[in-house]
């Protein structure tokens, strides 16, 4: 890693990148940015990186490579996201389609191990857990995406007459590739107020820390400074930590950065995907009609010393938990070739039903059957996470990854049963109140006598 060391930082100072304040050394984490000398906040900025240097929209728009700006024109659909647009730009780089400082940048960054990148075995150690279909999704998302561009970039040069043997690619672009390209991004882009979410070298560097950050990217009238905190003193060869962010769950950060770091559970959520009941009529449109199928569980903010209580919040549990015979209809649109929902003859989406339903004389009763909905598919999601543990029981499998991914899928599993049992705690707390309604009791016609 010495070799990436020295090439990192003859390539700062060959792109105007002073490391008078900073050294790249290697650490525990990788390579990180380390003091050169006493720093104090605010006077002191680790590391300013010129503005020429920062890869965003604006620069993959300007640029007037031929093969760049024909994938663009291939796929326009991309050009108003941030993410796909660099990724088009980060995958000629790749190809060497395209040559200039980012090329060498791109090839001195590590590989990051993101739950997209891991081996089958690996993806193997996900069963049972939360991340087990969220993953499968956003694999999926990422080969449509990838054979969307490999047949633009095919077209692309089809038209320019370009023949295979001709093609100037310096690196074969394969579905592994572009997760890899996709894990890079997704690891160290930076929003900036003047351009969105970008890319900028250097600073991606920075390692995280919640508790021990001592500086934070600020944009300035020349670029990006790397600034230490107001009051911050670092000491030299002391490394210099950001926070990748202090409001992401534990679930964000593996996603996002493939490291777990364990925080409090006020800052923990998790999700799980709902399905209709097998016995709906409507069970098949519903599914079809709802744009997200998640529940969300998060822990209500608590005073100190009071335990913290299960919150949820799911659109579809409110659709998946009414009928007909309450006022619900379904309805194809020839029109717009599209289904239709309505709610007691009033078109609604998804949004304005739940909050409709949340403010309906009988909105307890709603209530009790989605939290009914949803403790009985907690149930289901425990039970896999139990087999699951027990056909992975073996730690040597787990083991054979190495001690990072072991503490990384152990600790995963630990708090979706935290998480997981607490919600399905809260939802039976849930239905023993919402019962007792009077809204319910009419409903179930039970007298007030028989309380």
């Amino acid at each position: 890693m010495t070799d990436t060391v020295n090439a990192l930082t003859n390539w700062a100072s060959r792109n105007g990148v002073s490391l008078e304040n900073v050294d790249f050394q290697e650490g525990d984490y990788g390579v990180g940015l380390y003091a050169r000398r006493q720093m104090r906040g605010p006077r002191d900025s680790a590391l300013s990186i010129p503005k020429s240097l920062i890869l965003s929209t604006a620069v993959v728009k300007a640029e007037q490579n031929v093969h760049l700006q024909g994938l663009l024109e291939a796929l326009p659909a991309w050009r108003g996201e941030a993410r796909r647009l660099i990724m088009i730009y980060l995958a000629c780089l790749h190809m060497s389609l395209l040559e200039n400082s980012w090329t060498a940048y791109l090839g001195l960054l590590q590989d990051v191990s993101l739950p997209t990148t891991w081996n089958e075995g690996q993806v193997e150690t996900l069963q049972g857990t939360t991340l087990e279909l969220p993953h499968a999704h956003k694999l999926a998302r990422l080969w449509r995406e990838f054979k969307d561009f490999t047949i633009a970039l095919d077209e692309q040069l089809d038209n320019m007459a370009v023949s295979s043997s001709e093609r100037p690619f310096g690196n074969a672009l394969d579905f592994d590739s572009w997760r890899r390209l996709d894990a890079l991004y997704r690891s160290r882009v930076l929003e900036l107020p003047s351009h969105g979410n970008c890319l900028v070298p250097c600073i991606d560097m920075a390692n995280h820390s919640r508790q021990r950050a001592t500086a934070e990217f600020r944009e300035t009238i020349h670029g990006v400074d790397l600034a230490l905190y107001d009051g911050e003193a670092v000491l030299p060869g002391q490394e210099i930590l950001i926070s990748y962010g202090d409001h992401k769950s534990s679930y964000e950060m593996l996603f996002t950065y493939g490291f777990i770091e364990e925080c409090e559970l006020s800052k923990e959520e998790v999700y799980i995907n709902l399905e209709a009941l097998e016995d709906d009529p409507l069970k098949l449109p519903k599914e079809s009609l709802a744009a997200d199928r998640r529940a969300l569980f998060y822990y209500e903010d608590h005073s100190p010393g009071i335990s913290p209580s299960v919150q949820w919040d799911s659109v579809f549990a409110w659709l998946a938990c009414i009928n007909e015979e309450d006022g619900l209809k379904i309805v194809f649109d020839p029109d717009y070739n599209t289904l239709q929902l309505y709610w007691q003859d009033v078109v609604v989406d998804e949004i304005m039903l739940r909050d409709k339903l949340r403010d309906d004389p009988r909105a307890d009763v709603f209530a009790l059957r989605a939290v009914t909905l949803i403790g009985e598919q907690l149930s289901t999601y425990l039970l896999h996470l139990t087999a699951a543990e027990e056909r992975l029981s073996d730690t040597q499998v787990l083991e054979s990854y190495g001690s990072r991914h072991h503490h990384i899928i152990s600790t995963l599993r630990g708090l979706d049963r935290t998480l997981l049992e607490a919600a399905a705690q809260d939802m039976r707390q849930q239905q023993a109140v919402l019962v007792e309604t009077s809204a319910v009791r009419n409903y179930l016609g039970i007298g007030m006598h028989a309380m």
